[in-house]
């Protein structure tokens, strides 16, 4: 009886360590994306990526020469999990503050600012749009950094 009230005890634990997290993926950004499809091509393609993300689900996207703006409807819940409303939420993403992107094994792309805190998380359905984002944000940067080195706006 003892020895299964331990095991018992001990299932929860085992559960937590061994179910594991979702690691991160190594993906090192092309810088080639303006050299082969342009900057205007380049804010196109950023535009379509978000749109077809499926965290935050967009309800407009605006990508201009030095950030990209996420307008979303964020659904309220009341008791017991039902939906009472939702909110519209924004989020504005300059190009000069990226200082990472990274990409996780479930298709989630974090948005690091230069003070290591997340500015955006977009998680995608697939592997290609997630790559494809990291891509044109890359390039984006890059080409916002050599435009303005001295960072402003």
């Amino acid at each position: 009886m003892t020895t299964t009230r331990i095991a018992l005890g001990l299932a929860p634990l085992v559960l937590v360590l061994g179910s594991g997290c979702i690691s991160t993926v190594d993906y090192a950004p092309s810088g080639a994306v303006l050299d082969e499809i342009g900057p205007h091509e380049a804010e196109r393609q950023l535009g379509e990526v978000l749109g077809r993300a499926i965290e935050p689900r967009a309800a407009s996207v605006t990508v201009g020469d030095s950030s990209y703006m996420i307008v979303w409807n964020e659904t309220i819940h009341g008791m017991y999990g039902i939906p009472m409303g939702s909110r519209q939420r924004t989020v504005e993403v300059h190009f000069a503050n990226v200082s990472k992107l990274q990409l996780y094994e479930n298709n989630n792309v974090f948005v690091h600012g230069h003070d290591g805190g997340v500015r955006q998380k977009v998680q995608f359905s697939s592997r290609s749009d997630a790559t494809l984002f990291i891509d044109l944000v890359w390039a984006l940067r890059d080409r916002r950094a050599t435009r303005n080195p001295r960072g402003g706006y």
